[in-house]
């Protein structure tokens, strides 16, 4: 299986765990409270939990969705979110306290006043944890979030049952569900890899997110009122007892039906919106996940169809039997909702939201006209039937249009859903074979032994006609990937900025294909002996070794906020870190991979490694020191031993790194280290290098940056006129005639992905990353000249990178392998 699928099935289990598992608590729980806790109290937290509902939607205002897609600038959007989610909080807080008597007016309800009062304080708690909860859906954490939400859930059945046992009736819902809230909201900051700053706030950012979400607001605006105009038509035209028994109903047939559509829903998104440019892999991902829809769904369905009494008289007692004929015909909305569920994200990822609020809009119209048709002669089951007609209304023109987007035929869906369906064929015979034995047995009894025999049948007809389906994924379940077989990638540069300027489009295409991406700098960038960069701007001057080791420490803060915008991110554990720091200084690789005794030649006065991200002192984020507890010395040894450990700690199958006729000597020998590193360790591995300076520019570095890459300096009229994005590198002039170097032209052209293809320079996602790299990209103007670092890093920014590629076999070499000499 591809390590894609790999991820998605992961993902799907950890959100299975978070989402089932929750549901299982929750019906734990609601069982216990239902024999302490009247109807009449489940119906008033229902009625206030739709208000509490209507006021998240527009809490988040589809923010959260445009957070998880926002590119550039990522933690000042997360920053800004969070402001707007907290400050809505409070606001929509207030609102409804002001509006609760007006609502339990309508419903003549006067209860429902307080509980609503009381129960919007979910509002404010939420909103702490809406944006640290998206940046670790972000990251595809989902393990993370499972952990948050599950705990949430269990913490929520904590605080009620025993307050509900104490006689606390409606109150200990709604205490279980404030602490529950509480709890999550926490947990989500722990886990969250960024957590987001009320510094950052951009309003014009937020106007920026806000278009973005605009329809997926009207969209989950209308789909709300969707999902909760029943039981406001229950409440209002039959009562609150019926709403207890309907919204039990609705609880049981969506628990597991309308979870496999949430789960998969969730885990798609991203992955089709990084598959929307490769059709054919869009298509297979979509006809995957609607068999595991097929798979799951409807043996579920069937089975509340079927064992629908037992269910709810065995444990719920027989004050609920009301609800057994509401749950049956709701069992078919579920599996509905099911397979309607598969297509939103094909919709949204191809970049089509306005015709979810087409499809949602249409829904609303058909659920309006049969609720007030079918809820006043019928009630309860009149409503539960006009909630299933508008399901199975909408999945029609849903399907249509996904098909559409697709370029599938209805052929080709059926085909692939034939196999899964027909598993459910022999669980519905069993189940409706047993009925009449079982129906004189003990209600509990006999749900026990229709449940089991009904697994039995269905793993049996599973495991027969779906066995390379259930293959795939018991596979991806009971598999640990190591980081060798999850195909990662290793970029290691000499100098902070080199591993955007080189591989920015590199890493953005390894994430986006599921691959873990780890990117090691091995300088600080620290020297400014050659004054490339004006010494004012950069923050070091010869001869003040802490300014010098300062301005280390700031291009190591720089390199970690570029990666950021790359999706990468630095954490004080090198095991669990996607940026390491190596910490070595500027311009003295040559020296230190040559010398036995540490080296004394650089300008920090400190003679070892430091870099940025320590917690105690700022300069204690070195590999290292991260890795062993100590620094290291600026020897060839020690530098052997880092870059062994490194390529132990990340195993990787591709590097990429410098060309070792780079014409930066930090360049070249890096590429020579890193070799003799990865054939020391033994493991096969295919090296990508690439130029940052061209060949035999060494000696004339300031001068090359005004010519290549393409266009030079002196053919634009300003520097800002080197950002290219639509061109591709040309061969470099070279000094001695070399060009492109010994090796001749590249021999892999890799593209970048369309962000940064982007003609408006802010929203190029490369050009964005290279401006976090402030020490580096001056651009004040003197006269009529600009420093040619202004126009030199921005000429990187191409339609495509290039390498030269080698591939390092299985052999170790059977003893420490002597440092290469120039």
């Amino acid at each position: 299986m591809s390590e894609l699928d790999r991820k998605l099935v992961r993902g799907s289990a950890w959100l299975a765990l978070s989402f089932g598992g929750g549901q299982v608590v929750t019906f734990v729980v609601v069982a216990v409270l239902a024999h302490f806790v009247t109807p009449v109290g489940f119906g008033l937290v229902a009625l206030a939990s739709v208000a509490i509902v209507v006021a998240t939607t527009l809490q988040e205002s589809g923010l959260g969705l445009a957070v998880i897609r926002h590119r550039t600038d990522v933690e000042r959007a997360a920053g800004t979110v969070f402001v707007f989610n907290v400050a809505a909080g409070i606001v929509l807080y207030w609102l409804t306290f002001a509006i609760a008597p007006l609502l339990a007016d309508l419903f003549s309800q006067p209860r429902l006043t307080a509980v609503l009062r009381v129960l919007a304080l979910v509002l404010v708690l939420r909103s702490f944890g809406v944006i640290p909860g998206a940046m670790i859906e972000r990251e595809l954490m989902f393990a993370n979030r499972a952990k948050g939400e599950l705990v949430g859930g269990i913490v929520q059945g904590l605080v009620a049952i025993p307050l509900a046992v104490a006689g606390a009736g409606v109150w200990s819902l709604v205490a279980g569900q404030l602490a529950g809230q509480c709890l999550q909201s926490a947990l989500f900051w722990v886990f969250t890899p960024l957590r987001p700053s009320p510094r950052l706030f951009s309003f014009p950012l937020l106007r920026e997110l806000g278009k973005f979400g605009r329809h997926m607001t009207a969209a989950n605006l209308i789909a709300l009122i969707d999902q909760n105009i029943d039981t406001l038509t229950v409440g209002r035209l039959v009562g609150a007892a019926d709403v207890g028994f309907y919204n039990m109903a609705w609880r049981l047939a969506n628990l597991p039906a309308t979870g496999i559509g949430y789960i998969v829903g969730r885990v798609m998104f991203p992955a089709y919106a990084t598959l929307q440019h490769d059709k054919t892999a869009f298509r297979n991902a979509f006809l995957t996940n609607v068999r595991r829809v097929a798979l799951f769904s409807l043996p579920v369905g069937v089975g509340i169809l079927l064992t629908a009494h037992p269910i709810v008289v065995g444990v719920f007692g027989d004050r609920w039997e009301a609800a057994v004929v509401p749950l049956q015909i709701l069992s078919v909305f579920g599996v509905l909702r099911a397979f309607a569920g598969t297509t939103g994200p094909v919709i949204q990822a191809a970049g089509k939201p306005q015709l979810i609020v087409r499809l949602n809009l249409w829904q609303l119209a058909a659920l309006c006209a049969g609720l007030f048709t079918l809820t006043p002669p019928f009630g309860i089951n009149g409503a539960a039937t006009a909630v299933t007609l508008a399901a199975a209304a909408v999945l029609v023109p849903a399907m249509w249009i996904a098909l559409r987007t697709l370029e599938l035929r209805l052929r080709e869906l059926l085909a692939n859903v034939e196999r899964p369906a027909l598993c459910s064929v022999p669980l519905a015979i069993c189940l409706a074979a047993l009925q009449l034995p079982t129906s004189g047995l003990d209600d509990g009894l006999e749900l026990a032994l229709l449940v089991l025999c009904g697994a039995a049948v269905y793993v049996a007809s599973a495991l027969v006609l779906a066995r390379s389906e259930v293959r795939t994924i018991t596979t991806a379940f009971r598999s640990r990937a190591t980081p060798a077989d999850e195909q990662s990638v290793l970029v290691v540069v000499a100098h902070p900025d080199d591993e955007v300027l080189g591989f920015a489009g590199v890493i953005d295409r390894a994430r986006a294909q599921g691959r873990r991406v780890r990117v090691a700098v091995v300088t600080n960038g620290d020297d400014r002996a050659l004054g490339r960069v004006p010494l004012s701007f950069s923050g070091a001057r010869p001869g003040w070794p802490a300014r010098v080791s300062r301005l280390g420490i700031r291009r190591g803060k720089e390199t970690i906020a570029a990666m950021a915008l790359l999706g990468l991110r630095f954490t004080r554990d090198p095991r669990t870190s996607d940026v390491l720091l190596l910490g070595y200084p500027n311009y003295g690789l040559e020296q230190i991979a040559r010398s036995e005794a540490p080296w004394e030649g650089d300008r920090t006065g400190l003679h070892r490694t430091y870099a940025a991200g320590g917690k105690w002192r700022p300069s204690n984020g070195d590999f290292s020191h991260l890795l062993r507890g100590r620094h290291s010395r600026l020897c060839a040894a020690d530098l052997a031993r880092d870059l062994d450990d490194l390529v132990e700690l990340v195993r990787p199958t591709d590097v990429y790194t410098h060309a070792d006729f780079d014409g930066h000597p930090d360049h070249a020998e890096v590429h020579r280290q890193l070799v003799t590193a990865l054939r020391r360790r033994g493991r096969p591995v295919t090296v990508h290098s690439t130029l940052i300076h061209p060949p035999g520019t060494r000696d004339r570095m300031y001068e090359s940056a005004q010519e290549w890459p393409n266009p030079g300096q002196d053919s634009v009229a300003t520097p800002f006129e080197r950002f290219t994005p639509h061109l591709d590198f040309m061969a470099p002039p070279g000094d001695d005639g070399t060009g492109w170097g010994p090796l001749g032209p590249p021999d892999e052209l890799i593209e970048v992905p369309p962000s940064m293809l982007e003609a408006d320079p802010a929203r190029n996602l490369k050009l964005q990353a290279i401006t976090r790299y402030v020490t580096q990209l001056d651009c004040r103007s003197r006269g009529a000249s600009y420093h040619p670092s202004c126009g030199y890093l921005r000429a990187f920014v191409k339609r495509s990178e290039f390498f030269w590629t080698m591939h390092i076999g299985t052999q170790a070499h059977a003893g420490p392998t002597p440092i290469p000499q120039r």
